[in-house]
């Protein structure tokens, strides 16, 4: 089956496809880290480069828009859907430009440390995607990128996440 995806809200400069992950033959997941929504509104472009994914049902007829992921404090340049996997019922957004020098899960939102990058964590729940768990890096510094990559077993109980700027010992 052959089938072209778009964006509903595509624009120039969006890379909409630039990561991409299926759950088995029902779900897929396109990010597009350089959308500039500011919301989960989707069509406002005030927030540049913040990043956004587009999750896509498997339907008879093809792949069908089913919801639109923004970070819980969406902000410019974070780059949020650089990265995605699939767990079972569980999607790993990676945002390796956001720029928050919290760390473990869920820290307090600030801009203190550029580029450190952050992984949000979302559930399907009663056919919506849920949460937006954050997680940081144990060590979270300045230029770290973590959530560069982002890769969650199929269990969705373990989640392995590459920082390729990380210089912690």
């Amino acid at each position: 089956l052959e089938e072209y995806i778009k964006a509903a809200n595509a624009g120039a400069g969006d890379r909409f496809g630039w990561s991409v992950a299926l759950l088995g033959n029902d779900f897929l997941a396109v990010g597009a880290p350089r959308e500039d929504s500011a919301t989960r509104a989707m069509f406002d472009n005030s927030l540049a480069d913040s990043g956004a994914v587009y999750i896509y049902e498997r339907q008879q007829d093809g792949w069908r828009y089913r919801a639109f992921l923004k970070a819980p404090s969406p902000d410019a340049d974070d780059q949020f859907g650089y990265s995605v996997s699939f767990g079972d019922g569980v999607i790993a957004v990676g945002a390796p430009f956001e720029d928050g020098d919290g760390d473990g899960l869920n820290p307090a939102h600030n801009n203190n440390a550029s580029d450190s990058g952050a992984v949000y964590l979302f559930r399907f729940t009663n056919g919506v995607w849920d949460g937006g768990t954050t997680l940081k890096s144990p060590r979270s510094s300045v230029g770290d990128r973590f959530g560069w990559q982002v890769s969650l077993s199929s269990s969705a109980e373990t989640l392995a996440v590459g920082a390729p700027n990380d210089d912690h010992n």
